[in-house]
């Protein structure tokens, strides 16, 4: 369907829900990633950085899986 209006889109769809999503660059097992954090220890990987295409095979760093790591507390 087409709607040709002058009302913006949030008011005839509705505004998206904002959320808060806490991303970060980590390193497991050798392997950089960018990870959403679940809490908990626990995190949903995004995407890989690694150069390894070997990385990209194992199905334990596909995206969407998640995986347990510790947080670095430590801020440089």
């Amino acid at each position: 369907m087409i709607l040709h209006t002058i009302i913006p889109q949030e008011h005839i769809y509705g505004a998206e829900k904002e959320q808060d999503y806490r991303f970060s660059d980590v390193v497991v097992g050798g392997v950089s990633m960018q990870v959403q954090d679940l809490g908990m220890g626990r995190a949903r990987i995004v995407r890989l950085y690694s150069a390894n295409l070997q990385d990209y095979l194992n199905p334990a760093y596909s995206p969407g899986a998640v995986i347990r790591f510790q947080p670095d507390i430590h801020q440089e």
